[in-house]
């Protein structure tokens, strides 16, 4: 999602996620929020194409914004380590 999210993947993955500013104008409070795709098979449901839009929405903003692919995994890694001893 991160590679997505700053358009580091190739071209094959332009409409792989949507962003809710693409289905709709409105400004609501999630219009930049990832929809995940509608998943019939519970096998689809833990797809990284329905189930990721749903894990990169609950990242704290500041997680997303980091400059570089190397920082923001070293971060998430340490950010759910933490949720993990906390929870």
């Amino acid at each position: 999602m991160y590679c997505f999210h700053f358009n580091i993947l190739s071209i094959t993955f332009t409409h792989y996620f949507t962003p809710g500013f693409i289905i709709h104008d409105q400004n609501t409070r999630q219009v930049h929020a990832y929809r995940s795709e509608a998943a019939h098979l519970k096998i689809k449901l833990f797809s990284i194409r329905c189930y990721g839009p749903h894990l990169w929405n609950k990242l704290p903003g500041e997680r997303i914004k980091l400059p570089t692919v190397g920082l923001f995994k070293s971060n998430l890694k340490n950010f759910l380590l933490d949720k993990g001893i906390n929870h």
